[in-house]
């Protein structure tokens, strides 16, 4: 092998650690928040296209207290965090967007931007931007402005997912799959 392909290989096995580090976060917060309101928040995906956002207002700032976010910021904000590609670029480079609603990619101007303790990053709509109702899905850059700062390889979007009533809600990629040129949905990346 080439150094190149040794160094590629041995990035994307980093990559991989990272993104497990964050999901297992992140679903460790729903877990434990779950748990302690006794049930499921309604503020869920269940299926393909049936939207819960009724208690997402109380999600939220439980989801975020248990995180340890370190700051916040408005994603337009200057050194706030990287500026991600729309839908639009990651097709025009090479991309692939596996369904048509990753539409939201052009208006992260209007969301928030949450450091974790690690280091990572949460990009959502908590509610508080005021030109948005809270959301049901966030954007995981899980390792912050390291880089590569690229669709399926670092940065994953992903929705508060529930499969039936008698399910809990994990995080899953139902609503949006997008990757660049060579990247991994985020699906995929839970199995690895």
């Amino acid at each position: 092998m080439t150094l190149p392909a040794l160094i590629n290989k041995a990035e994307k096995m980093i990559l991989a650690q990272q993104f497990k580090k964050a999901y297992a976060n992140l679903q460790n917060a729903i877990n434990v928040i779950q748990g302690d309101y006794g049930a499921p928040y309604e503020c869920y995906v269940m299926g393909a296209g049936k939207y819960y956002t009724k208690e997402c207002e109380s999600f939220w700032p439980a989801l975020l207290k248990e995180l340890n976010i370190i700051k916040v910021c408005n994603y337009n904000d200057d050194n706030c965090a990287p500026k991600y590609k729309t839908k639009d670029e990651v097709l025009n480079t090479g991309g692939v967007v596996d369904n048509s609603s990753c539409s939201l990619t052009s208006n992260f101007d209007k969301f928030k931007v949450f450091t974790l303790y690690d280091g990572s990053f949460i990009l959502a709509n908590d509610g508080s931007s005021g030109s948005f109702v809270y959301s049901d899905w966030l954007v995981i850059d899980v390792n912050g402005a390291k880089g590569p700062n690229k669709w399926g390889y670092d940065v994953f979007w992903t929705n508060f997912y529930r499969e039936n009533e008698k399910k809990n809600v994990i995080l899953y990629d139902v609503i949006c799959k997008m990757k660049e040129k060579d990247g991994e949905y985020f699906r995929d990346m839970i199995l690895k």
